[in-house]
């Protein structure tokens, strides 16, 4: 049974920050929601420890604080994390979006038992910290270029379509978009 040895609520920094793709944090900081579940990332910064925080498809919206991320290395290294958006602040006149974050830090993975509700085994998607999967990586890279080039096909085809049929050619361009949508959510930070 694994033991809850820590829990924290903390601020996320670097939210005003693009990534190294492009991508606005910001942006995925908007479609953010409050109880979403979000990953830390184990890298090295100027020799030091460093967190990013994700989203589930690997979106970077920033990191822990230096100080934070020195201290769960040097204690809580190879413990699990479960890590959900506790506040998303800002955005409204102008504001930048900010977003607090809860941590709860377990000695090991959770288990689940088969007799226990579907929702009491939420926290199985709880993380080691300090592992980078690079084949995940690679397999978001694939999804984002399918999901971009079926988008522009789906509207290239629409945009023949309206004039042959200006409703399955509206359709067709919504597919698209929502298709390069999904295609960019998938694109690794």
């Amino acid at each position: 049974m694994s033991e809850l040895l820590k829990s924290m609520t903390t601020r996320v920094v670097g939210v005003s920050f693009d990534n190294d793709d492009g991508t606005s944090r910001q942006d995925i900081i908007s479609g953010l929601s409050v109880g979403e579940v979000l990953l830390l990332n184990y890298h090295e910064y100027e020799n030091e420890p460093a967190y990013a925080v994700t989203d589930a498809l690997g979106n970077c919206i920033g990191h822990v604080s230096k100080e934070l991320a020195a201290t769960i290395y040097q204690k809580y290294k190879d413990c699990y994390f479960a890590v959900s958006v506790d506040d998303i602040t800002g955005g409204d006149s102008g504001l930048k979006y900010g977003c607090v974050i809860s941590i709860d830090i377990y000695d090991s993975a959770p288990e689940t038992n088969e007799n226990e509700s579907s929702t009491a085994a939420t926290v199985v998607d709880v993380i080691p910290a300090p592992v980078q999967n690079a084949e995940s990586s690679k397999t978001n890279r694939v999804y984002s270029a399918m999901f971009t080039v079926i988008g522009a096909l789906l509207i290239l085809v629409g945009l023949v379509l309206l004039l042959i049929a200006p409703l399955g050619g509206a359709v067709a361009i919504v597919g698209g978009v929502f298709s390069i949508v999904i295609g960019r959510k998938y694109k690794k930070s």
